[in-house]
């Protein structure tokens, strides 16, 4: 890619970096490593015909940045392939690159693998980070395992917030949760709740220091259709609120939050 930082940096001499839109084959004493560049951020069309198989007793491997199976029209951007078409391609081990999260099975020794990121970067690569360590014998027999490295997991944690009364009672249950002092948690509130939420000033009075995000996904508790149906001002309010919902003045979330603070206040 121009302006790429690999084509400037100092590699050792035992890191090798495929830079060609076509396969390339790097062997070594034991081993032929296939591999293709990208030639920019986004990269497909990818030509698997041109991959030249060396016929020797060395055990084939290939390592590429591609999304398998790809489902997203973003991950259709990058290299998409179908598993099927790898799987033709009869090599000993394919290990991927893109996918962040671990990806294989010992059980069936699964040859094609997405080994993921080392560590943990964010609440989208939540459970554990490592490596693949495997070894292919003279039968040409894959056999490898998971080795974790990072002792710290990012993990999301549903709290349901029903037995609350207020946003005091909220916190002092957030701060009395049992969690693993290694992980970083991202709390996400659920269930119908009994008073107005604000993340914001809810989550600087969490004391737990690995508690990084709080996300609400909590429903109102109030009957809207019964409400509306009332002949008092609460019933109105909701009324005309809902009104607005439908003619689309304002958004779903901006509408709940309205009625939450109303009703809330009315009650009052």
């Amino acid at each position: 890619m121009k302006n790429s930082y690999y084509k400037d940096f100092p590699f050792a001499q035992n890191v090798y970096i495929f830079k060609s839109n076509s396969f390339e084959c790097k062997e070594t004493p034991d081993l032929n490593v296939y591999g293709i560049g990208f030639q920019d951020f986004y990269y497909k069309d990818v030509n698997y015909s041109n991959i030249n198989i060396i016929q020797n007793e060395k055990p084939n491997i290939l390592i590429m940045h591609a999304s398998l199976d790809s489902g997203s029209e973003e991950n259709r951007e990058y290299n998409p392939i179908l598993e099927s078409r790898l799987e033709a391609l009869n090599m000993d081990y394919i290990a991927l690159g893109h996918v962040h999260k671990p990806y294989y099975n010992e059980e069936r020794h699964q040859k094609i693998v997405y080994p993921g990121s080392l560590v943990s970067q964010g609440f989208d690569e939540v459970g554990e980070h490592g490596m693949i360590a495997g070894e292919i014998n003279e039968k040409r027999e894959l056999s490898y395992k998971f080795i974790k490295l990072d002792d710290t997991e990012f993990t999301k944690l549903e709290h349901n917030v029903e037995k609350y009364e207020s946003k005091e009672d909220l916190i002092e249950g957030l701060n009395e949760l049992s969690l693993n002092e290694k992980n970083l948690y991202e709390v996400i509130l659920v269930g119908s709740k009994n008073f107005e939420i604000n993340v914001r000033e809810i989550f600087k009075l969490i004391t737990k220091p690995n508690i990084l995000k709080i996300k609400d996904n909590t429903s109102l508790k109030y009957n809207l259709d019964e409400i509306q149906n009332e002949k008092t001002l609460r019933g109105l309010f909701v009324k005309e609120l809902l009104k607005k919902k439908e003619e689309n003045i304002y958004s779903e979330e901006e509408i709940d939050k309205a009625i939450e603070i109303g009703l809330n206040s009315l009650k009052e």
